[in-house]
């Protein structure tokens, strides 16, 4: 029997209501948070993220993109002999203000 992750995904109203982001990128917001529950970082690659959503990977480059300029998540890639790792790090709402970025 395949398990199924029990985590609850949660978007910020900042998130919601931003006009800047789309829907996917939204919904891939709760996606990350859900993901990140267990660890304290989100592990999937951006091939998860497009098979999930049914979408090329492309768009999901977007979104992580929206998402980061927006100043909702930060990304932290290393390089292996195995290939690059990345991690996906949510940033807390009350830090984007003190970094410098606004809504």
């Amino acid at each position: 029997m395949k398990e199924n992750p029990t985590y609850y995904a949660i978007i910020t109203a900042n998130v919601r209501y931003d006009e800047k982001i789309t829907l996917g990128a939204k919904m891939m917001y709760g996606e990350i948070t859900a993901l990140s529950s267990k660890e304290g970082f989100c592990w999937a690659s951006n091939e998860y993220f497009a098979k999930l959503y049914k979408v090329h990977r492309n768009t999901i480059q977007n979104w992580i993109k929206s998402l980061k300029e927006s100043g909702y998540i930060r990304l932290d890639t290393k390089q292996s002999q195995s290939g690059s790792y990345r991690k996906i790090y949510l940033i807390p709402q009350s830090q984007k203000f003190v970094i410098g970025q606004s809504q």
